[in-house]
């Protein structure tokens, strides 16, 4: 995988509007669009059972196709009638068709007052309806009870105002039988990359990535999370897990590799080990395979 991959990975680039989903629809589940006809399968997500050398779960490697590093197994096109059902049950009508409809955001802002990091002003713009959302990811799970048939959508919220480094808020929402039954709001460029019951107790954890761009540098940062009664609540926190340096020119020479990277692991239960492991590596700017790029070998 190049690092070049991997830094557009973490770019999230603005849309002009709403991209049409009228490709194929997902195949029927309870929570989605009983009456709407599927000519294609749904992919099966990434299973829940990965052999991580050491013991363990393999929940990132951006060496691996497998856990690519922006959550691509998780991609999906809907229906436009499944796209509108989702849009309507989260935001009601309350939402915009393309970024064009957005107006006088001055004029409807007025008051936001201080707001440094704009989070005051993205709510304000998603209570009013001046968002033009669209569904980045869909996954089946069990995600607010044990053992019942969920759908999670991972929705890039697209709020008026937004804008880099962090490019608006996402909404991830847990729907059951077509209704919402759980949803939580990132700040950012979210995405999920692995559905999997790390504890046993048959609900599904996340692991969630953020992505940021800014000057020619890319970023993601990992946590673990689970859907609660409060909403999306974070059980760990990686921080950064990657960094590429190699679209940016202006950077001082501080002799930091041009990638730098880390590969997450959650260790066998039941052994004294902590929850999860970390084992982080670089790579230079023109390639990073499983064959150039140097592991540190390193765990933390």
């Amino acid at each position: 995988m190049s690092t070049v991959a991997l830094a557009c990975a973490a770019c999230p680039t603005r849309p002009a509007d709403v991209r049409a989903a009228d490709g194929a629809a997902l195949a029927p589940a309870p929570a989605h669009d009983a009456g709407a006809a599927s000519t294609a399968p749904v992919p099966p997500p990434p299973s829940t059972v990965t052999d991580a050398g050491k013991g363990g779960v393999l929940l990132y490697d951006p060496h691996s196709s497998a856990h690519d590093a922006w959550g691509g197994a998780f991609e999906r096109t809907l229906s436009e009638r499944e796209t509108k059902r989702v849009l309507d049950q989260l935001f009601g009508h309350k939402y915009l068709a393309d970024l064009s409809k957005c107006g006088n955001l001055e004029k409807a802002l007025a008051g936001i007052g201080d707001d440094p990091d704009g989070s005051r002003a993205l709510a304000a713009e998603r209570k009013l309806g001046l968002i033009a959302p669209q569904v980045e990811q869909v996954a089946q799970g069990s995600f607010t009870r044990s053992h019942v048939s969920e759908v999670l959508y991972v929705i890039q919220t697209t709020e008026c105002s937004a804008s880099p480094p962090t490019w608006g808020s996402t909404t991830l929402a847990v729907f059951e039988g077509g209704k919402v039954v759980a949803r939580g709001v990132d700040v950012g460029n979210t995405r999920i990359v692995r559905v999997v019951d790390l504890d046993g107790d048959g609900r599904d954890e996340l692991v969630v990535m953020q992505g940021f761009a800014w000057g020619g540098l890319a970023a993601l940062r990992a946590r673990v999370a689970q859907f609660a009664a409060t909403g999306l609540v974070t059980q760990h926190d990686f921080g950064q897990v990657l960094e590429d340096r190699s679209a940016s020119s202006g950077l001082p020479d501080d002799g930091k590799p041009c990638v730098t990277y880390s590969v997450l692991y959650a260790n066998p239960r039941g052994l004294g080990l902590s929850p999860f492991r970390v084992e982080q590596g670089h790579a230079p700017c023109e390639t990073m395979t499983e064959g150039d790029a140097g592991r540190d070998g390193g765990s933390r």
